[in-house]
């Protein structure tokens, strides 16, 4: 299904799919700008995630997938300016996450318990976006709890995210992550 509905602008209409067998949905809805129908898709083959839904503007429904066999999540919501759905994703077999939240700028859900020590490459994760600062504040604990991480992810960025720097567990989170990777960023101190 790669590049499916590539610019597909005007393309707005239910789909009911049997993709049981389908193994790559990498740009399926890359600029569909006015897409925004449920994708209740059985995605337990998939593998590739890739730009699934960048630039689709206008999407913002529940993304209920399994995720299991899934290795790459790379800029799957760029720019998906609307989308602020839960993601509770089966990370574990993730090796990237570039880009996946890049300039979505509604999104702010919790995804703490994502499962990220395979992830290699986090460059620009949200750049663009921002996370609530209790959002931001379960991800930093949760995710220094996994430490030691990949040693190939050397670059994250949480976007205009904020932490609050008047919790010990937070600070003590965020530094480990921030002595992780040699280039780490956030939106500072709440």
């Amino acid at each position: 299904m790669f590049a499916m509905f590539n610019n597909a602008n005007s393309f707005n209409q239910p789909i009911n799919f049997d993709t049981s067998s389908v193994t790559n949905m990498n740009r399926m809805f890359i600029n569909a700008t006015n897409f925004n129908q449920a994708v209740n898709f059985n995605t337990s083959s998939v593998t590739d995630m890739t730009f699934m839904f960048s630039f689709a503007r206008n999407f913002n429904q529940p993304v209920n997938f399994n995720t299991s066999s899934v290795t790459s999540m790379g800029f799957m919501f760029w720019e998906a300016t609307n989308f602020n759905q839960p993601v509770n994703f089966n990370t574990s077999s993730v090796t990237t996450m570039a880009g996946m939240f890049q300039q979505a700028t509604s999104f702010d859900q919790n995804i703490s318990a994502w499962v990220i020590d395979q992830v290699s490459n986090f460059l620009n994760f949200m750049v663009g976006a921002t996370l609530s600062t209790a959002n931001y504040d379960d991800l930093l604990i949760a995710w220094a709890a996994q430490a030691p991480l990949n040693p190939s992810a050397t670059s994250i960025d949480f976007g205009g995210s904020k932490y609050t720097s008047t919790n010990p567990t937070v600070v003590t989170a965020r530094d480990t992550l921030v002595t992780h990777f040699a280039s780490f960023a956030d939106g500072g101190a709440a």
